[in-house]
């Protein structure tokens, strides 16, 4: 499986995030975007994370949203983003690196849940396409109200792509892969996993005949 799905193991590179918070708004470092209805603030805690406070719930879940640009994804290349984070409610988070330009296309994406207590995530992803004019967004947020509070955030370059710790046939501890982590597996990972879902279409529907 390591060699089918091509398994990738690369040192981590340099820091690509900038911890300081744009409250103002700006281009280094977290901005705060809001869109139609959606409010909120963005404010630095006493520790040097983030508190982002949204008051106000809009109409699409893309109206609220935090992003870092002036960043550069190269296509297959294996990237590790890690997060410290919480909210004062169960929460879905979308997670995207994407261009920072018109189609505004997603070069990854993914879903994760974050809860009331403090919980690290430690994902990699390689890019569908390169972009050298990107960003890293936080999303998902624009019909919601309340709290998230990020510990930490770092991007970079590397990483184990293609199986997760731990996981092996022998063992059957593969992972189901979800929709929501389908582009953080390789692409032949990636292919793997629609054809079997395609095959066990394919046999439901014959078994009527």
């Amino acid at each position: 499986l390591q060699a089918a799905w091509g398994l990738r193991e690369e040192a981590l590179g340099a820091e690509m995030l900038t911890a300081k918070a744009n409250v103002k708004g700006g281009e280094a470092g977290w901005n705060l975007q809001l869109i139609d209805n959606a409010k909120a603030s963005l404010s630095t805690t006493a520790e040097g994370g983030l508190d982002l406070a949204m008051t106000s719930a809009s109409r699409e879940i893309w109206h609220t949203q935090l992003h870092q640009n002036r960043l550069a994804f190269k296509m297959d290349q294996p990237y590790t983003l890690t997060l410290r984070l919480r909210a004062d409610k169960q929460t879905k988070l979308a997670l995207q690196a994407m261009q920072a330009h018109a189609p505004w296309q997603h070069l990854w994406d993914q879903t994760i849940e974050v809860g009331t207590s403090w919980q690290d995530y430690k994902i990699t992803f390689a890019p569908s396409q390169g972009d050298e004019v990107a960003r890293l967004t936080l999303s998902g947020l624009g019909q919601l109200t309340g709290r998230l509070q990020i510990a930490s955030a770092s991007l970079r370059p590397g990483g184990v792509l293609g199986l997760k710790a731990g996981e092996s046939l022998e063992a059957g501890t593969v992972d189901i892969i979800g929709s929501g982590d389908l582009m953080s597996r390789t692409r032949a990972g990636q292919q793997d996993w629609i054809a079997f879902l395609w095959d066990v279409e394919n046999g439901y529907w014959r078994g009527f005949q």
